[in-house]
């Protein structure tokens, strides 16, 4: 079953060119396709419905596809999909476990009481799901309630391990690139662990705009080159399962984790475990929708989901991928495609949002900016900087560890910078929970909206004068 890494990378951008293309029509289906459909005599309105899962091939790609039905909330029927290059049909399965994990946490935040699905569940899957809900309603409060699955169908062997191997998401950022560094550093290719298979999606970052073809084109040339080096098999995944709930918040603290484990078990034939590489360091740990307590939950007795890396602090997993010449050369942490896109024609940073900002600053702190050639600058100023707006508690830690570095290299002006901005966030955070303790946020949100001042009054500098005072408007 497994073939040449490397082969199947230079395959796999030989259909690029013809594949982005036709992957728009993929893109985040019109709900309007699923309105209507038949429901093979199930009866709408009697519970959540995951039906219809079938197999489809569309062009250059196999897809897996299944029709989700609400119930309990006003939204249409849904057609949602899991879709790979035709070379790599033989690694898709038509299993309801990648629908059950895509769906059950937007089910379960939108107060969904049941989800029937056609198709067999694995009962060590039903219970981590339970035991997952439960963790989001621990953090979050009691808007999260456990939907009754209900699952027809017999259960379903378990797969052989044979032919199957390890495998991890590989996104081109800090987190993946060091994840895979690390596996490739402390396991020896005989082992189970090693990593032979490299998950990339289209669909989460990118995915269903113009252009994000384009971007995904550069980023699977970009992750080739990575792949290839290791002698991994790079495997690029297309679904829309995000677009049951594309919330920015929901995504992040607590769908991203499900949905990532939802694709991982639709190449269940070909992978037996999945790394998900942690965001957060054990003393950064915070409520998220990937995280140790959550991704181990998405576990199945065909494939076990592994949360990697919460030992590593942001800055020593950058060293790892800086230690390493492709992957130094390879990283891709923006997510501002557009305006990657409107710069060179192999960009894959624009080199201008915060979190290029923080790994630039990184690789500075290291000595590595100079030699790394994704970013359009090879150095950064205070008064870059000074755009950054730090908007949480793990962003200002991230930026607080570059301090000493910064300072044994001599850059006083950055560390300046960066013990300023981070005074600035702790203001704004001391004075948002005094907002919070005496109005319950009100004023913070009332500044935010604005409002009308009484009798058309407005604040006024008297030229020549240093008092502020208010004046009557007129009209």
């Amino acid at each position: 079953m497994e073939k040449s890494p490397l082969s199947t990378v230079d395959n796999a951008h030989k259909l690029m060119s013809s594949i982005s293309h036709r992957i728009l029509r993929l893109e985040y289906m019109d709900a309007s396709e699923g309105e209507g459909r038949e429901c093979r005599g199930i009866t709408k309105g009697v519970s959540m419905r995951i039906n219809n899962i079938h197999f489809e091939d569309r062009d250059d790609v196999r897809t897996v596809s299944g029709t989700v039905i609400w119930e309990d909330s006003d939204r249409p029927s849904q057609d949602v999909y899991f879709g790979v290059p035709q070379e790599f049909q033989e690694y898709l399965i038509g299993s309801a476990h990648p629908f059950i994990l895509g769906s059950i946490v937007p089910a379960a935040r939108s107060g969904e009481r049941r989800i029937a699905i056609d198709g067999a569940i694995c009962p060590h899957l039903t219970e981590g799901l339970m035991t997952a809900v439960a963790q989001f309603r621990q953090w979050y409060g009691q808007e999260f309630q456990m939907p009754h699955i209900e699952a027809v169908g017999s259960p379903i062997p378990v797969l052989a391990d044979s032919g199957r191997s390890a495998a991890s998401f590989l996104s081109g950022g800090i987190d993946s690139l060091a994840l895979l560094r690390s596996n490739r550093l402390e396991y020896p290719p005989t082992h189970t662990g090693f990593i032979k298979h490299c998950v990339t999606v289209y669909g989460f970052d990118m995915g269903g705009k113009e252009g994000h073809s384009e971007a995904l084109a550069r980023m699977l040339d970009s992750l080739g080159r990575v792949t290839g080096e290791v002698n991994a098999q790079l495997m690029p995944v297309y679904t829309n399962v995000k677009s049951l709930n594309d919330g920015l918040e929901f995504w992040i603290y607590q769908f991203h984790g499900a949905a990532l484990a939802a694709v991982a078990h639709s190449l269940a034939p070909i992978i037996r475990s999945i790394s998900i590489a942690a965001t957060y360091d054990l003393k950064n740990l915070k409520p998220w929708g990937s995280h140790p307590l959550i991704d181990p939950n998405y576990s199945s007795s065909d494939l076990t989901v592994q949360h990697v890396g919460i030992r590593l602090s942001r800055l020593a997993k950058t060293r790892l991928v800086a230690d390493w010449e492709t992957g130094l050369q390879n990283i891709r942490v923006c997510t501002q495609i557009n305006s990657v896109l409107k710069a060179s024609s192999n960009a894959l940073n624009c080199g201008k949002c915060e979190k290029c900002i923080r790994t630039m600053t990184a690789l500075v702190a290291l000595g590595k900016l100079g030699a790394c050639r994704v970013f359009p600058v090879n150095d950064v100023s205070k008064e870059l900087l000074k755009s950054v707006v730090i908007e949480s508690d793990y962003q200002q830690a991230c930026y607080e560890e570059l301090i000493e570095p910064l300072a044994l290299k001599g850059r006083d002006d950055l560390v300046h910078a960066i013990k300023k901005l981070i005074l600035t966030y702790r203001m704004k955070r001391s004075l948002k929970r005094l907002d919070q303790r005496l109005s319950g946020g009100k004023l913070l949100a009332l500044k935010k909206t604005g409002f009308k001042r009484p009798d058309g009054l407005r604040p006024s500098r008297r030229r020549g004068s240093g008092d502020r005072r208010l004046t009557e408007r007129h009209n």
